[in-house]
């Protein structure tokens, strides 16, 4: 069920479009390339937590931005400005985990 959840909101994102960013947000060119990994984490019987990568990709910074925010609920202009200066991110939730590195 986590996997099809992960891989839902994965799916979600990709699919929105870069329109949706406000004209205050900053504008981000076709070259810039990240990693971007998604995935679930799963606490075992004996307490041991296991970060499983359900996907592995290189995506634009608005893209990356857009998994961020869906998974994460961070502001997408923010991130995405961020990410476009070069800083890499992580967040974890009780379930899910997002790392985008440069």
């Amino acid at each position: 069920m986590k996997k099809i959840f992960g891989a839902a909101v994965l799916a979600g994102a990709m699919a929105v479009p870069m329109a949706t960013m406000t004209s205050a947000q900053p504008v981000i060119g076709a070259g810039n390339l990240v990693n971007v990994q998604v995935g679930e984490i799963e606490i075992l019987e004996d307490g041991i937590v296991v970060r499983n990568v359900l996907n592995d990709l290189t995506v634009s910074v608005g893209v990356a931005a857009n998994i961020a925010a869906n998974v994460c609920g961070v502001s997408v202009g923010v991130l995405a400005s961020d990410l476009a200066r070069g800083a890499d991110f992580a967040c974890e939730t009780a379930e899910q985990f997002v790392e985008i590195t440069q």
